[in-house]
Parts: C-alpha cells; structure tokens; sequence
C-alpha cells in the first residue's frame, strides 16, 4: 500500500492584490453615532460644571443655534440631533467609500 504524504500550502497576497474592506454602514452608523452623543453629553457636562465658561464655548451655538443647551428639552434635542447627524454622514461616507475602495482608489 503506497504512502501518499499531504501538504497544506499558505498562499500569501501582496497587500496590493487584497481585497479592500467594506464599511458596515451599519456599525459605522452606531459608532458614530454615539460618539457624537457621548461628545454632546461632555460638552453639557462642561457647561454644568464650569458655568462661567459657558460663553467661550459657543461651539454648540454653531452648529445647533435654535438649540437652549441647559434646559432638559434642549439636551434631548441636542441628542437627538447628535444621532441625526451620525447617520447623515454615516449614509453619505460609507457609500462613498466602499464605491472608491471597490475600484481600487
């Protein structure tokens, strides 16, 4: 009876012949998502704890001008408005990513 000898052979791709990865629009939604609302309840925080400071911070004023920060309906909006705005640039980014990545630019 012949001996028959196997052999399992590693095939190593140069990194410029792999396929890129895929953004999960999904996971990049969620993530972004609640950074940014993470980064809205700190900047509130910082406005709770350091009032006097309050004025030199008007980095909310820009983006969310309509928005009253220190009120509990103010600081739901914002939120919400934090979460918006992850999606929005989730639904812009990741599509255009994943376009330019699968072509290879």
């Amino acid at each position: 009876m012949a001996h028959i000898e196997t052999r399992q052979i590693q095939v190593e791709m140069h990194p410029a012949h792999a396929v890129p990865a895929m953004v999960s629009v999904v996971a990049f939604g969620i993530s972004l998502s609640v950074f940014l609302a993470i980064s809205y309840a700190l900047c509130i925080l910082f406005y709770v704890l350091f009032p006097g400071t309050a004025e030199q911070h008007v980095v909310l004023s820009l983006f969310l001008p309509w928005l009253k920060v220190l009120t509990l309906p103010g600081f739901l909006l914002g939120l919400l408005a934090s979460i918006v705005c992850g999606w929005y640039i989730t639904l812009i980014f990741c599509p255009l990513y994943n376009y330019f990545t699968a072509r290879g630019l």
